[in-house]
């Protein structure tokens, strides 16, 4: 875990195991970041030795907390989260049913919030040694209504408010949130 004499800064980064998720992964590590990426699945093998794979379903909040417990007992602290998990609902509203939508919504939105209560308090506690810095994924549907994908565009407008108001409520630390 360490870089020099300085300890290496660690990284969460969800949705790792492809597209965007994964391409952070690689950016970080070639900043020298020590870097669980965290996913269902570990399709993006990455053969380096300061990156772990965490298996995770943000869905899950005892598994959330379970994650965060066993990277801080690893690494010793969190500087950065990077929530990235997501994915689109495509479909006409009239056609698509609530059990999609709460399912897309749990995944975009609450899985963003149950990766930033667990990550705060670590965070908090590395006090000004922190900086922690929390990053939302969000999407031009957070801002601008997509047909056919009423329901993504929901979840990212939801996405939207909720990383303006936690920003807010961190003013006064050193954690930056945005979006």
């Amino acid at each position: 875990m360490e870089q020099g004499s300085k300890a290496k800064r660690v990284a969460i980064v969800t949705g790792a195991s492809s597209g965007i998720g994964h391409a952070v992964v690689l950016a970080f590590l070639a900043q020298g970041w020590l870097v669980f990426g965290a996913s269902r699945t570990d399709s993006g093998r990455i053969e380096n030795s300061d990156f772990h794979h965490v298996p995770l379903d943000v869905t899950d909040d005892a598994a959330v907390r379970r994650a965060i417990g066993d990277i801080v007992r690893q690494a010793g602290r969190i500087d950065a989260l990077i929530s990235n998990a997501g994915y689109s609902l495509v479909g006409a509203v009239e056609d698509t049913c609530d059990e999609e939508i709460l399912a897309m919504l749990d995944v975009n939105m609450m899985g963003v919030g149950r990766m930033a209560r667990a990550v705060l308090p670590v965070m908090r506690r590395q006090g000004s040694r922190g900086h922690g810095r929390i990053v939302h994924i969000g999407s031009i549907g957070g801002s601008v209504g997509l047909p056919y994908q009423a329901a993504y565009s929901a979840s990212k407008f939801a996405l939207a408010g909720l990383t303006e108001a936690l920003s807010g409520e961190l003013a006064d630390t050193d954690i930056r949130v945005v979006l």
